[in-house]
Formats: C-alpha cells, structure tokens, sequence
C-alpha cells in the first residue's frame, strides 16, 4: 500500500528528503553515496540535524529496493527510483509502508 503523504525528494543542495509521518529526514550525497556502494547502514537525520537514534535506512540484501525504518513505521523504495530521485532525475516518489506482521 501506498501512503500518498510519505515520499523522498531532492532538495536545492542535492541532499535526499524523506517526508514521513514521523517528520523531515535528510540524507547528504555523502551519505546517499555510502548507503548505494558500500551497503551502509546510515542513521537519519531530522531536519535540525540531530540523528534520530531509531531511524535508519538501508539497501535490502537483493540490493534492488531500500528500506526507511522510523519510530513510526517502515517504508520501501526501489533502488532504481531512489538513485533518479537523488540524482534529481525525477522530482519525487512516493514510499511504500511495510506492514510487519
């Protein structure tokens, strides 16, 4: 299912912007660029910089989809989707919730 009011966009600055219900998370390139060539997990930051000790993203074992973990749900997107949403390729994408369980 998708949730229309959680999507990832890019900003002015190229950084990733994941809106969820759980508010405003940032990735830098930096950061985008560890989570898609080295497999890191990477925590999220809010929009005040300060990383939010429950929420991190990372690339599924297959590699072709990601996952956003928040104290208030789960989310996936493709992998193909992340990187032209990133790269500023295409303007946004929603994000799927997971439901666990």
């Amino acid at each position: 299912m998708t949730d229309t009011s959680s999507s990832m966009r890019s900003d002015s600055n190229g950084d990733a912007v994941l809106e969820t219900k759980a508010g405003l998370y940032h990735l830098s390139r930096e950061e985008v660029r560890e989570l898609l060539f080295f497999g890191r997990q990477i925590p999220l930051r809010h929009q005040s910089s300060i990383v939010d000790g429950e929420s991190i993203i990372y690339q599924t074992s297959s590699g072709l989809g990601i996952i956003i973990c928040t104290g208030s749900g789960s989310y996936h997107i493709s992998r193909n989707l992340f990187v032209r949403v990133a790269s500023g390729e295409i303007a946004s994408s929603p994000l799927v919730t997971l439901s666990i369980g």
